[in-house]
């Protein structure tokens, strides 16, 4: 059974709260950079947030027509996911997503 779950962000400069809701594979800030994987930051430090994705799921993304039909900020990054991707085996270490916050 999957459980439901929330990321909340707080916004420093407006002083509100963002919710960011859905399932715990699939909860998280929508990636509009690159059209990669939602953020959901498992753990941070300071202003350096990480969620860890395994790479099978890395590799369904970016194969899946979500993904393909995406039209992210930075198109040359999305290339690089791409590329990134097709490297990857499902049975390889997880990939680390690091996001440093705004001061």
């Amino acid at each position: 059974m999957m459980e439901r779950s929330n990321a909340l962000i707080y916004n420093k400069k407006s002083g509100t709260v963002d919710n960011y809701p859905g399932t715990e594979e699939y909860a998280g800030i929508p990636n509009d950079w690159d059209g990669g994987i939602s953020f959901y930051p498992g753990t941070n430090d300071k202003n350096i947030c990480v969620q860890v994705v395994d790479s099978y799921r890395l590799i369904e993304h970016a194969n899946s027509p979500e993904f393909q039909n995406s039209t992210p900020q930075y198109p040359g990054k999305k290339a690089e996911l791409e590329e990134l991707a097709k490297s990857l085996n499902e049975n390889d270490n997880p990939v680390l997503m690091l996001v440093k916050l705004k001061e």
